[in-house]
């Protein structure tokens, strides 16, 4: 069986561990372990490296595929001693290795190091830090190396000793010597580097051991455009010119645009993937088998359900984790963990069948789930069951058909539905019941089912521009202003379960106007699961012929400005250069080439750069903005932080308020402006981001800037908390202060709302931390004034630290 390997006994124990000798789960010691050689070394053929950060080194054998969770939750990194190589394949065979960050951030270790290795792959991977990021070296190696991120190493790839390189989709960024280095002319190895990007490195290539330019086929020398590198987070901004440039014949994930992204991540993925037709031997639209594709959605499902519980057990996640699922009929009676959204290509298309049993789907008591374009059918009780406290579900696109009940909400549960078509249920279409649960559907259609909506009294459900047309429309529950009772809602053909709409329709454009319309769909939004789309007008062309030819004539020149600027929120047409200076281009008279220019600044400030270039024809860049290549700031005072409340301090709380200010002042071209770029807290291992204090602070005004956050206490002992405040030159200061935290009882620190904060929500929605006395953890209930209390929901149930959530009405 596959091991798999956590950051602690508790983080798996959270998860499927069992005590040794149960036959359920895993075994710590036997398939669970917190060293990844230890895993290595069962014999185990595939190795899953859960969320979490690894100051281990380990080496690979034969046959072993090994995988992390996400080159962003496994982290790999230096142990203590001398520093050697992060993770090394030395004479074997059949590899695959990814989904992981390689760093080190004092560019001393290497990452990863194959040696007199046959067939070794390696994707989806993260080098930072190090000094060489991967390492292939000789005559018998072969690797296949795609979709990597590699940042700020020494070097990033170097392929020697006439290592086999097949290198693509590679991001290479702000490397100290060399991008990409190999052996060439002494060797019959085939050096194939293709689609790969480039951007501020000391050089991009080093061939045969001399710095030349020798671009590859589609490779890109540009900024990739992260979302944070400052906080290492690699991944593309929506404009990144790395989306889409990858290799065209790689295949890529269901639900993006249809060409590989350059880089570890692709834009707009699912974190994980069920398709029926997905299996261990096939190609999985190129994703991992049993890592990020599985056949079954609950495989799927549980998948996400492990990264939630153990990447975050200190706070809640800042996104949701996505499950994507592929066309097909699923038979399955799926159950789903907090923070996920499970997405359908479509409701037409993704069938779950619950065989007649249960209910085809349960959220039970989890939160912050969200479901589309997905059919629930055949159950014997819900095909959607939401219960037990569940709250801020939100559900839409999806049909529910052929089942005891389309959709239930029981026990205090909260859900928002719209774009719902519930037919054919032999009980009630939707259904609320019990004290404190609460339904809103909108922009639906419920039709054909014995009752229309149900509530027993006591549970609230909200109707709005709905269609109702079932034996009874209504039991206890108000029909709204815009609902439309007793009409047919015109299904094309439902005997054949095709419940899209029929022009003549009266769900066509009459949904609630506040909701969107999708393009093509009309003056309003459709009633139902689908919205009812106009045909795209034809154009008919004619004859094909050749319509056009491009030539290029080569570059002749290029000339650059430089401004400093007064005011960064000025256009960048509006700081055009007055002066223009000749830049030395490497290669004049071919399509592309490097160019160089240097540049001494007389002065502190924030500076743009202008370039402009001339072809051999003297044909002249004309469009101001294409101009514009970016900014730098020239800052050498480094700013300063202060920690100013609580100071050192001891506490029992599960949580702590940390406030503190931070100063950095810029003269640019006589204008003066406040140039801190960003300020967090570090503790526990993890970055906090800060929040600005709005208190009347104004950059006039020439003073430090409040700053706060809530930082997590999950363990007894001396805590050290840092703030850190880094300037737009990336200078930072810090900060430190220390928490003595003891545990005398449990104990739950409530951080929204806070004290008297003043709120107008109803129901209300309370955060915040629980730490306990065990480590089984336990429980938190909320409850004000004297309304009954509500059981809050817990980021990481059973656990002796979590972040918890609850809402609950207010009464009074």
């Amino acid at each position: 069986p596959p091991a798999y390997v956590y950051p602690n006994q508790d983080a798996c124990n959270k998860d499927l561990c069992q005590p040794p000798g149960q036959a359920q789960g895993l075994v710590w010691g036997t398939t669970a372990f917190d060293n990844i050689q230890a895993a290595i070394d069962t014999g185990a053929r595939t190795v899953h490296i859960m969320p979490g950060r690894y100051p281990q080194d380990f080496y690979l054998v034969s046959g072993l595929t090994i995988f992390g969770a996400g080159a962003d939750k496994t982290l790999i990194e230096p142990p203590s001693g001398t520093p050697q190589t992060l993770v090394t394949a030395e004479g074997t065979a059949a590899n695959k290795f990814g989904l992981v960050t390689l760093l080190d951030d004092n560019n001393e270790w290497n990452g990863l190091s194959v040696e007199g290795t046959l067939n070794f792959l390696v994707t989806r991977l993260i080098g930072r830090g190090t000094n060489t990021a991967v390492r292939v070296d000789g005559a018998l190696t072969k690797a296949e190396i795609s979709n990597l991120t590699l940042v700020g190493n020494t070097n990033g790839i170097q392929a020697t000793n006439c290592a086999e390189l097949d290198l693509r989709n590679t991001i290479f960024a702000s490397h100290t010597d060399t991008a990409l280095s190999y052996d060439e002319n002494a060797c019959n190895a085939t050096q194939k580097h293709q689609y790969n990007l480039y951007w501020a490195n000391g050089n991009d290539f080093k061939i045969d051991g001399a710095v030349r330019q020798e671009p590859g086929l589609g490779e890109l020398f540009t900024n990739p455009v992260f979302i944070n590198p400052a906080q290492f987070d690699y991944r593309l901004y929506e404009q990144s010119p790395a989306i889409d440039r990858g290799n065209p014949g790689d295949p890529v994930p269901p639900g993006t645009n249809g060409r590989i992204d350059i880089g570890y991540v692709e834009n707009g993925q699912a974190s994980f993937y069920a398709d029926d037709d997905y299996c261990e031997t096939c190609l999985n639209d190129g994703l991992i088998w049993g890592v990020t594709a599985f056949s079954k959605i609950q495989d799927a499902l549980d998948a996400a359900g492990q990264s939630v519980r153990t990447l975050y057990t200190t706070a809640p996640p800042s996104e949701r984790f996505t499950v994507g699922v592929g066309a097909g009929n699923y038979r399955e009676n799926l159950t789903l963990p907090s923070y996920v959204r499970l997405f359908g290509t479509s409701a037409d298309e993704v069938i779950v069948d619950g065989g007649g049993t249960g209910n085809t789907a349960v959220v039970n008591g989890t939160t912050q789930i969200e479901i589309r374009g997905l059919t629930f059918r055949n159950a014997a009780q819900a095909g959607l069951a939401i219960q037990n406290g569940a709250q801020k579900i939100t559900i839409y696109r999806v049909i529910s058909r052929d089942n005891q009940t389309g959709l239930a909400v029981s026990g205090a549960a909260n859900a928002d539905l719209y774009h719902l078509t519930v037919v054919d249920n032999s009980g009630a279409g939707i259904s609320s019941n019990g004290q404190n649960s609460r339904t809103s559907l909108i922009n639906s259609i419920v039709a054909n089912n014995a009752t229309g909506l149900q509530s027993d009294g006591t549970a609230v459900l909200v109707s709005d521009y709905n269609i109702l047309n079932n034996t009874t429309n209504t039991q206890n529950v108000t029909v709204g202003r815009n609902d439309q009772q007793g009409v047919d809602p015109q299904f094309n053909n439902p005997a054949s379960d095709d419940f899209t709409l029929k022009l003549t329709s009266p769900a066509v454009d009459s949904g609630s106007p506040t909701f969107p319309t999708l393009i093509g769909g009309g003056k309003a939004s459709d009633r139902g699961y689908d919205e009812l789309q106009s045909i795209p007008i034809p154009v008919f062309l004619g004859r094909e012929g050749i319509s056009a030819a491009v030539g290029n004539a080569g570059v002749k020149s290029v000339e650059v400005g430089i401004v400093q600027i007064t005011n960064p929120n000025q256009p960048v047409t509006a700081t055009l250069p007055t002066s223009w200076n000749p830049a030395s281009v490497n290669t004049a008279g071919q399509t592309g080439s490097y160019w160089t220019y240097n540049f001494t600044p007389q002065a502190e400030g924030l500076y743009r750069i202008y370039s402009r270039a001339t072809d051999r024809l003297d044909n002249a860049e004309t469009t101001q903005t294409d101009w514009f290549e970016g900014q730098f700031v020239v800052d050498t005072a480094v700013p300063t932080v202060s920690i100013t409340s609580p100071g050192n301090t001891s506490t029992t709380e599960a949580a702590i308020k940390v406030s503190g200010t931070a100063s950095d002042y810029l003269t640019s071209g006589g204008t003066t402006f406040f140039s801190v770029a960003q300020v967090y807290f570090e503790a526990n291992g993890t970055t906090y981001p800060a929040r600005w204090v709005d208190n009347g602070w104004t950059s006039g005004s020439g003073q430090p800037r409040p700053f706060e956050a809530w930082i997590p206490l999950p363990n007894d002992g001396a805590q050290t908390i840092t703030a850190v405040a880094v300037d737009f030159a990336g200078q930072e200061a810090r900060q430190d202060m220390t928490a003595n935290v003891s545990t005398p009882a449990n104990v739950v620190t409530i951080i929204f709302p806070e004290g008297s904060q003043a709120t107008n929500q109803n129901p209300l929605t309370m955060q915040g931390f629980a730490r306990y006395t065990t480590a089984a953890g336990g429980g938190v209930n909320v409850q004000i004034d004297s309304d009954p209390a509500v059981a809050a929901n817990l980021a990481a149930p059973n656990s002796r630290f979590s972040f918890w959530s609850a809402t609950a009405p207010v009464t009074g």
